[in-house]
């Protein structure tokens, strides 16, 4: 698995892009490597991890939390909330689906995600918050998977 931030070339795209995406590879011996799925996820998904199981992948998603303060900006969306992109993995195939909408939570700046050993609960480390009293720390959220 890769993902794909979808930013291309120019300073201005960052503000337009549309959805990245996490694509799927599968590798032969004979170097016959071919993608499997190219699958949309959130805007910005720098990172992911995959559960134990190799069954569950999750996008972290910057959507637009790297802009900065500045006034003219303010009101763009996706600025205060990033957002995870959750996948099945179909072990056999590679082949990846999206299994329901994205989560939003807010901060800015996920760095990272980790599933515990059941694959039930997600870890996300994010280096901020937008606004508030502890704004300028880092903090880790947590998620339950629901069927």
């Amino acid at each position: 698995l890769v993902s794909d931030t979808n930013w291309g070339p120019g300073r201005l795209r960052m503000l337009t892009q549309g959805p990245g995406r996490l694509i799927s590879i599968a590798y032969a011996e004979d170097g016959g490597h071919n993608v499997v799925t190219n699958l949309p996820v959130g805007r910005s998904p720098e990172g992911f991890t995959i559960s134990d199981d190799g069954r569950r992948a999750v996008t972290v998603n910057m959507e637009r939390t790297y802009l900065p303060e500045l006034w003219l900006l303010n009101a763009w969306p996706g600025r205060s909330r990033y957002t995870l992109s959750l996948v099945a993995i179909d072990p056999a195939t590679g082949a990846l689906t999206r299994l329901g909408r994205n989560v939003a939570a807010p901060g800015i700046l996920p760095e990272d995600a980790a599933f515990d050993r059941s694959g039930r609960n997600l870890a996300v480390a994010v280096f901020h918050r937008r606004s508030g009293e502890d704004r300028r720390r880092g903090f880790v959220d947590y998620f339950t998977v629901v069927e």
